[in-house]
């Protein structure tokens, strides 16, 4: 959750660019820009009410998968 206190000089720019070659040729070239910002981190309570994770993370993940493999 977005921390409203928390200034934008307390976060972080981070860039980076990967480039992948075979055999001397490049095949692929990816450019990142990451914005780390300042976050509240405390659990959500009844009154600030966001949905919490109730699952462990990944354990929906055959579900989407068949939604990506059904054709119709």
């Amino acid at each position: 959750m977005p921390d409203g206190d928390g200034q934008l000089s307390e976060g972080l720019l981070v860039e980076g660019r990967l480039v992948a070659r075979l055999l001397g040729v490049r095949l692929l070239t990816i450019d990142a820009h990451l914005v780390l910002t300042p976050a509240q981190l405390t659990a959500a309570t009844a009154r600030n009410p966001r949905r919490l994770r109730t699952s462990a993370v990944g354990a929906r993940l055959a579900a989407a998968q068949r939604l990506l493999d059904d054709p119709g």
